[in-house]
């Protein structure tokens, strides 16, 4: 199946997330189907209409799965991606995303994640650019005020182990 297919470079797999994003989120204000598509039915959707042929829209699939395969366990923000295609050990839904989508424009409502060059991912832009405690206030209101205490301090000791490994990384 992946016979004669090259994986994208880092460079241009961070590029095919970013614009996967992008996209995605862009369409999420405009249609409740693609806000409840699946990433991977989302990407697949976009490429074929992108260029019209299955056999070129399934290739350039193929270079994407392969590289998010071969560079997941080296990059945080292509873990966070292979788990959103469905192909990690952890999936998320597309209710995930529409999460994170939602909890992103909540706490960063001016600046544009996707589209910047130098972005590592959403996770990264909400622990550089928000203080842990605004990040649980943001959950908390999401949750309608559930959230106890000791799940709030889990939260905040997870945040700062999250800003730590990027920063090392």
């Amino acid at each position: 199946k992946f016979q004669d297919i090259s994986p994208l470079t880092m460079k241009q797999l961070i590029k095919v997330i970013n614009m996967s994003y992008a996209e995605k989120m862009g369409t999420n204000n405009q249609s409740i189907s693609v806000l409840m598509q699946s990433l991977p039915s989302f990407i697949y959707d976009f490429y074929l209409n992108k260029y019209g042929l299955l056999s070129v829209a399934e290739r350039k699939l193929k270079e994407i799965l392969l590289a998010t395969t071969l560079y997941r366990s080296k990059y945080p923000k292509v873990e966070l991606y292979s788990r959103f295609l469905g192909i990690s050990e952890i999936k998320y839904s597309a209710d995930d995303l529409a999460f994170l989508f939602s909890f992103a424009q909540l706490l960063l409502p001016r600046i544009t994640y996707f589209t910047c060059k130098k972005r590592e991912n959403i996770a990264f832009e909400i622990l550089q650019h928000s203080k842990a405690e605004d990040i649980i206030e943001t959950a908390d209101k999401l949750f309608a005020g559930k959230i106890d205490q000791l799940t709030k301090k889990k939260i905040k000791e997870a945040l700062l182990s999250i800003a730590s490994s990027y920063k090392s990384s």
